[in-house]
Parts: structure tokens; C-alpha cells; sequence
């Protein structure tokens, strides 16, 4: 989707690197997730894997997907751990409730052409609706099932809350706030 869309990821501009570092800081104090910065840069752009793997999930262990897409942030965020060596995927779908023969037969299975194939349409699906970065929502209110409202950043749920009707409790509503 970055190179699609011309984009760059903002740790591959100095003034984006250090804005970024700043940031995370905040944004980790203000949805109350822990955060640590990335030690191995590199381990953002070769994603690639992570990628494969949550296709592969949401094809084959639909009912896995959240849990090993928290298990896969988890350990870039806060174990600053790879998400592409095989052993780390494995790992990452073992932590997300698979067992381990299962989490093996994943990864394989990231290698295969339909999952390549399934990640590409996804992609480029993307890609075709304005997609330019991470993250990004496509939102269809029900009353109008034609049209998708596209959002980009995660200080835009209050404007889908509005959208969609629904109070908008801040990012931690069952934590007390300071």
C-alpha cells in the first residue's frame, strides 16, 4: 500500500522519526497501552511475513484472527520481538491459541500461492478504495449500504462514533481516567 501510494513509513524521514518517537509516547499514555519504541527499524518493513500469516488465519482460523493479530503486536510493541522469522510466527500463533502443530501448519501454509494470491487482492482492494497507510478504515452505515466513508489515523474514532450513532467513550473507558 506505501509504495502504491508514493508513501513513506514515518520512521524513513528524520523529522518523521523524531516526531514519531514523541508521539508513540503520548499515545501510549493516552490509550493506556504500553508502548516501546522499535530497537530494529527494519523489523517495521519486513512485514511482509506477519502479513502472509494473518491472511493465512483469516482464511483457515477465522475464529483466531484478533487473538494473533494482538499476539503479533504484542511482540513487535512491547517484546520488541521480530514478526518474520518462522519461529516468531509460530510463537505468535501458540500465544494467539493455537497449538503448536497447528501454528507449524500455519506458517507453511503461508507459503502457498492462494494466500500470496488472497494477500495481493486484498492489497490492491485496498489500494483501489484510497488506502495510502496504516491504519485505515472503510465505513458502511447501514442506512446507505453503497457508500464507504474512509478514515485514516486512530484519533478518528470519535468521528465513526458520530457517524455511526454511538457515544464515543475515549480510547480506555473502563480504566478511571487521572
Amino acid at each position: 500500500v506505501m509504495k502504491a501510494s508514493g508513501n513513506k513509513p514515518p520512521g524513513t524521514l528524520p523529522l518523521k522519526g523524531k516526531y514519531l518517537a514523541k508521539d508513540l509516547k503520548r499515545c501510549s499514555e493516552f490509550f493506556k497501552v504500553p508502548l516501546n519504541m522499535i530497537k530494529d527499524s527494519n523489523a517495521l518493513y519486513t512485514s511482509l511475513p506477519a502479513m502472509r500469516l494473518l491472511t493465512a488465519v483469516s482464511v483457515r482460523e477465522p475464529n483466531s484472527l484478533v487473538d494473533i493479530s494482538r499476539s503479533l503486536w504484542k511482540r513487535i510493541w512491547l517484546k520488541n520481538v521480530d514478526i518474520f522469522e518462522a519461529s516468531s510466527l509460530i510463537n505468535a500463533c501458540m500465544d494467539g491459541g493455537l497449538t503448536e502443530e497447528t501454528a507449524r501448519k500455519m506458517v507453511d501454509s503461508c507459503k502457498g500461492e492462494d494466500i500470496r494470491k488472497k494477500l495481493k487482492e486484498t492489497t490492491q482492494a485496498a489500494i483501489e478504495k484510497g488506502a495510502f497507510g496504516a491504519p485505515c478504515l472503510f465505513v458502511r452505515l447501514p442506512a446507505n449500504d453503497s457508500e464507504e466513508h474512509f478514515f485514516f489515523g486512530s484519533d478518528r474514532f470519535d468521528q465513526i462514533a458520530s457517524m455511526i450513532d454511538q457515544p464515543w467513550f475515549g480510547p480506555a473507558p473502563n480504566i478511571d481516567s487521572k
